[in-house]
């Protein structure tokens, strides 16, 4: 059984210590709550959505349509 703290590398575990104290301002801070709702809210706008979706989507298909043809290895 590996140790719970072997899980993440130093630098995941910076990005986690840095995410939790953004949180922990966003909740202590009444001034600085309202702004991270809003960040949080503004990749779920839905033309961003379709933005990306659509994006995803045709990477998605040319990679396997390109698989299809053999010209792209899936497995890594």
């Amino acid at each position: 059984m590996t140790d719970w703290l072997d899980v993440l590398n130093p630098r995941e575990w910076a990005t986690v210590t840095w995410i939790a104290i953004a949180l922990f301002a966003g909740i202590r801070f009444a001034g600085f709550g309202g702004g991270m709702i809003r960040i949080v809210k503004a990749p779920l706008q839905p033309k961003l959505i379709a933005v990306f979706g659509t994006a995803t989507a045709y990477s998605a298909l040319c990679v396997w349509g390109l698989s299809e043809l053999g010209w792209w290895m899936l497995p890594i």
